[in-house]
């Protein structure tokens, strides 16, 4: 067994500045207890909801979360400095305030690893503090975590290649209040519809579901759009497919992509909510501290069925190659779970939308994969991903010395 010091030093980040808060906490916390403890040694870091970062031993345990104030008390605040070299996390909280010590506590990271659903956690916005700070992290750069995590967006790249997407309106909360009473004349027009059909509405740039509502009846859009503008100030309208299929792939392998076996999602209504993924079939909510709550892992699905009507082989193939595309054509790295609709009526599959860091990593659909791949071993997989990607940015010109102001 390696000893302590020549572990490679992980610092899982969890928590975040997202709504997403809590199911980043379990993701989190998964990820450091599945680590191979004979490579790595974990440093867990805490983001709490007011954006300030935390680490200390009491982080790793799940009743912690039950009495946050008090574990938080034996923690040390921490930063990342946007300083190429500083080589880990600095303390920066005194008794006078947040300001830098004289003699500032370092904690020492080789890598870090982003557990962090959401808003500033797979929208761009860590990964431009780590490409600040010219540190090595698992997942999708700057540019494609940004793509990724905006629907509108991706869809509109991947339909530019070929990726079959249903059809979507944008609207902006300024744009909606501009158009008061117009807006369902606005959305017949974007959406080619000649009558009213029932609608999809969700946040642009949001995941776990939070804020999607499906609308039966046109008198509710404006209820639904007021919801989706308290979480995002873009909302996206999509017609909504009666008699579907869910189908989720997960993806790894930076420039050579490898796909996973497909899962169908259990669902009892038109929209999977964020209620039917994470809480209890009675509502009642998991507790952090609780054994039960597992994330997505403790979601109902199906896992590469052989006897579900409709999927057979050559649809499970052509979700896996589409699911591969997407990954490619969005410059992914780490694991992304791509989602698609299939209509069972026309039938057709279509993308829905890409996750750059999913709940639990997807880690159930590589266990029953070929090759199958425990936890431990898709972390490690994507850990060595994330070192080996940075040695081979170091080669590239970063400085071209003043000859501007020089001349």
């Amino acid at each position: 067994m390696n000893s302590k010091d020549s572990k490679t030093k992980v610092a899982v980040l969890f928590g975040g500045r997202s709504v997403e808060h809590e199911i980043s906490i379990i993701t989190g916390l998964e990820v450091i207890n599945a680590l191979d403890s004979t490579r790595f040694q974990a440093l867990p870091v805490y983001i709490a909801q007011d954006g300030r970062w935390f680490v200390g031993e009491a982080l790793r345990d799940k009743q912690s979360y039950g009495n946050l104030t008090a574990a938080l008390k034996e923690a040390v605040e921490v930063c990342l400095l946007p300083k190429p070299g500083s080589g880990g996390l600095t303390a920066c909280k005194s008794d006078r305030g947040f300001t830098f010590n004289r003699t500032p506590k370092e904690f020492p990271a080789d890598v870090f690893f982003p557990a962090l659903h959401g808003t500033y956690g797979e929208d761009g916005s860590i990964q431009g503090l780590f490409e600040l700070a010219d540190v090595a992290y698992i997942g999708s750069n700057v540019s494609s975590s940004s793509l990724a995590m905006n629907k509108w967006t991706s869809k509109s790249l991947l339909t530019s290649v070929g990726v079959p997407t249903l059809s979507a309106v944008r609207l902006h909360r300024e744009q909606a209040k501009a158009l008061g009473d117009g807006i369902a004349d606005y959305l017949r027009r974007g959406l080619c519809m000649d009558e009213d059909k029932p609608l999809v509405v969700k946040p642009c740039s949001l995941g776990s579901s939070i804020g999607v509502r499906g609308i039966h009846d046109w008198s509710e859009l404006l209820t639904a759009l007021v919801e989706v503008f308290q979480y995002d100030e873009y909302a996206l309208i999509e017609p909504m497919v009666v008699d579907k299929m869910e189908i989720n792939v997960a993806v790894i392998g930076y420039r050579s992509p490898l796909a996973s076996v497909v899962e169908v999602p259990a669902s009892h209504s038109d929209i999977l909510s964020y209620e039917k993924k994470y809480l209890s079939p009675s509502g009642s909510k998991k507790a952090i501290g609780s054994s039960s709550t597992e994330g997505m892992a403790s979601m109902a699905r199906q896992i590469d069925p052989s006897d579900l009507e409709g999927l057979d082989d050559k649809l499970k193939k052509e979700a896996r190659d589409l699911a591969c595309k997407a990954y490619q054509m969005l410059d992914c790295a780490g694991c992304a779970r791509i989602d698609f609709i299939y209509d069972k009526s026309v039938p057709k599959l279509y993308f829905n939308e890409i996750n750059t860091l999913p709940g639990s990593l997807a880690y159930y659909l590589w266990n029953a994969s070929t090759p199958s791949l425990t936890y431990t071993e898709l972390l490690t997989r994507l850990i060595d991903e994330a070192l080996a990607r940075k040695a081979s940015l170091r080669g590239l010109k970063r400085n071209v010395g003043f000859r501007a102001l020089s001349s």
